[in-house]
């Protein structure tokens, strides 16, 4: 039994040809090799039926777990099409809200800018056209003490008047009408145009006279246009202290004003006789004026009239348009909604695109490592009689060999047409091209008893390797996420001293980071290409029980210069440029867009991290908890990570320091804490069993 555990279980040596490893297994049959270890017929037929068991199982787990790929394969391609063309759909529906948003935010805008074009025109005040006057009479004295001739004087003198009745009526008439009509008053004041001087001989008179030898006196009446004018007028009285000037101006405008005008004349001038000619005069002149001013105030009416009813239309057009107003702010609020809601979508399916994309890229490594080299033994007997047992049972080796082998080859091509001929599998993996590698051959001779018929069992094990075959170093670049350059609100106001204040920040570059944290199968690749920077737990496995030593798991045990020194390795090997986040970078990637008070919209913080609430005391395996917006896993919780940053607390401090920045906190730090602004910090050369990192690659 010795003997078929030996068989069944082989020791391989390395690859031949298969003329030169079935050539030396034949040259090693001998009579005492037949002698020694021939089986009987039996143990032989059990023997191959074992082995060629054991192939058929091969194939059909092969088989089985190529169709299962396939269907996955093809459920993943087909949910992924159809996650993508949604995306696309609600990408599209929401430029659409966008656009739409913006336009009815410019009407907003010019919405309100009418609106208030129409309310200044409710509280804008009449303005009256400069042909529309009022009249008056005016009286004035004016004295000269020169010696100059009679018409010289009356020619100065008359000269002053209009000069004074242009600079006095109309603020005489303002002030006046003020106590009439107070709003009327305000118009006529930023609308008056001044006062014009009419001069005509039926409506003036002239009175001069001396009043002693050293002064010449003219009272001067006359009817004038006023602009604007009223009834309630009362005189001005003018003293002037210059040798010439207008001593006395007024407006007459009733029977009682002709009464005090003339009243004045006699007491300022008791030796002069009026002609009470002229006083009737003034009377028919107040008539005509009345007539005029009648006219006058009923253009003003209509004017007002006029105004009000079209102020009116306007504030019923301005009602109107914050009708439309409410309206379109309304629509604004729903649009804005919608927005908000579609990017929420468009967040969610992103996150579910990110998760098929790590699940086909699963499956596409699964695809990979089972196509990369699949070995497989056959074996065949056969007996016959034999005149020289030896030479007989070479013979049979030999033939069952090259039948062994071609078999097999149809073996490798029935499982090149398996990946070759699957539409699906083709798009997710090369096309296979299979070399064969011979790696085993046995030859056990047996016999037939009670016959002179000698035979052999023969195994033969080839291993076939496809050659299209990507190096596994290729796929490291699906483990990094592209992140698009932005700005955020860097640090909080509600956290500790050292992450205030919030500050807004610019990304200036695209940067990809990795999709996890730095895993111990990755890490312990670079120590022992090395041979250096080993984690402290490497071979004292014993004294770490918190410690994940899954090559899944992130490592831990490792210092900020270790880690340093990863990213540099990594550099070389790959030729990219591989570093430690800086805070800045990390904390952008952490945030994802989302504030931390956010997280409850997409998921609970329990959905992403691991922490003391659900750690269960220890560290887990990369990617079990969900990833945040940015595609990334683990950002928060699990194990601590090392950045670039030497810690200052005033982040604007650029001081190097022998204590470096890190950030996300570990399977035992508390909820609170999880916050992607909170900083610590840690000795560049100390180690620590819940501290790793993850590594960011430079565009």
């Amino acid at each position: 039994m010795k003997k078929l555990l030996f068989l069944i279980f082989p020791i391989f040596v390395f690859a031949e040809d298969f003329k030169s490893l079935t050539s030396k297994t034949i040259s090693e049959i001998t009579a005492q090799k037949i002698d020694n270890e021939s089986l009987r017929e039996n143990e032989a037929k059990e023997l191959l039926e074992h082995i060629n068991l054991q192939l058929e199982e091969e194939r059909s787990k092969f088989k089985s777990k190529t169709l299962r790929l396939s269907i996955d394969a093809s459920y993943l391609d087909r949910t992924l099409k159809e996650k993508k063309e949604e995306i696309s759909g609600i990408k599209t529906l929401l430029k659409s809200k966008e656009a739409k948003l913006e336009q009815i935010q410019k009407d907003l805008q010019n919405e309100k800018k009418h609106i208030s074009e129409l309310e200044n025109l409710v509280k804008k005040e009449t303005s009256f056209n400069s042909n529309i006057s009022t009249r008056g009479y005016l009286f004035a004295f004016v004295e000269d003490r020169r010696s100059v001739s009679r018409d010289q004087f009356i020619e100065r003198a008359v000269g002053e008047i209009n000069r004074e009745a242009i600079n006095q009526l109309n603020g005489i008439f303002v002030e006046s009408i003020k106590r009439f009509d107070k709003k009327l008053y305000q118009r006529i004041r930023t609308t008056s145009s001044g006062t014009a001087i009419s001069d005509s001989s039926e409506t003036t008179n002239k009175i001069f006279f001396s009043k002693d030898r050293h002064s010449s006196v003219l009272i001067y009446g006359t009817v004038v246009d006023v602009y604007p004018f009223d009834e309630k007028n009362s005189a001005v009285s003018k003293h002037g202290h210059s040798d010439f000037g207008v001593k006395y101006v007024t407006l007459i405008q009733n029977q009682r004003d002709i009464e005090r005008v003339f009243s004045e004349i006699q007491k300022e001038y008791p030796k002069f006789a009026i002609d009470f000619s002229i006083q009737n005069r003034v009377e028919q002149a107040l008539k005509s004026i009345e007539e005029h001013n009648n006219k006058s105030r009923d253009v003003v009416l209509e004017i007002e009239k006029n105004s009000l009813q079209f102020k009116e239309k306007i504030s019923k057009r301005v009602s109107k348009r914050k009708e439309l107003l409410a309206i379109l702010q309304n629509t604004e609020k729903l649009l804005n909604d919608e927005v908000e809601e579609l990017k929420v979508d468009l967040l969610l399916l992103n996150r579910e695109k990110r998760n098929l994309e790590d699940k086909f890229f699963l499956l596409q490594s699964e695809l990979i490592e089972l196509k990369r080299s699949i070995k497989f033994t056959r074996a065949e007997m056969y007996d016959r009689k034999h005149s020289n047992a030896v030479r007989e049972t070479k013979e049979i080796a030999k033939e069952l060999f090259l039948d062994i082998d071609k078999s097999l080859q149809k073996t490798s091509k029935s499982i090149e047409t398996v990946f070759n001929g699957e539409a699906i599998l083709k798009d997710i993996v090369n096309e296979v091209e299979y070399d064969k590698f011979y790696v085993d051959a046995k030859v056990v001779p047996y016999f037939v008893s009670g016959t002179d018929r000698t035979g052999a069992l023969v195994s033969l094990s080839i291993e076939f390797r496809d050659r299209n075959l990507p190096k596994r170093k290729e796929l490291q670049k699906y483990r990094f996420v592209k992140i698009e350059k932005g700005e955020f609100m860097f640090g909080s106001n509600s956290g500790e001293s050292d992450e205030r204040p919030a500050r807004n920040w610019k990304i200036e570059n695209d940067f990809f980071i990795g999709k996890y944290e730095i895993t111990v199968g990755e890490y312990l690749e670079f120590a022992k290409a090395t041979k250096s920077h080993f984690p402290e737990w490497f071979g004292n496995e014993n004294r770490f029980s918190e410690v994940c030593f899954d090559d899944n798991c992130p490592v831990v045990g490792i210092s900020w210069n270790d880690a340093v020194a990863y990213a540099e390795w990594l550099s070389k090997e790959s030729g990219e440029k591989y570093r430690l986040p800086t805070e800045v970078e990390w904390e952008y990637v952490a945030k994802s867009g989302l504030s931390f008070d956010q997280i409850s919209q997409t998921g609970k913080i329990d959905d992403y991290a691991w922490f003391f609430e659900n750690s269960g005391g220890g560290i887990h395996t990369v990617g079990q908890k969900e990833q945040n917006p940015f595609g990334v896993y683990d950002i928060a919780g699990n194990v601590w990570e090392f950045t670039s940053d030497s810690y200052n607390r005033n982040y604007l401090t650029k001081r190097a320091s022998s204590y470096k920045s890190m950030r996300g906190g570990d399977w035992k730090t508390k909820r609170f804490y999880l916050r992607p602004s909170n900083r610590a910090k840690y000795h560049q050369n100390s180690k620590s069993s819940s501290i790793g990192f993850r590594v960011l690659r430079e565009i």
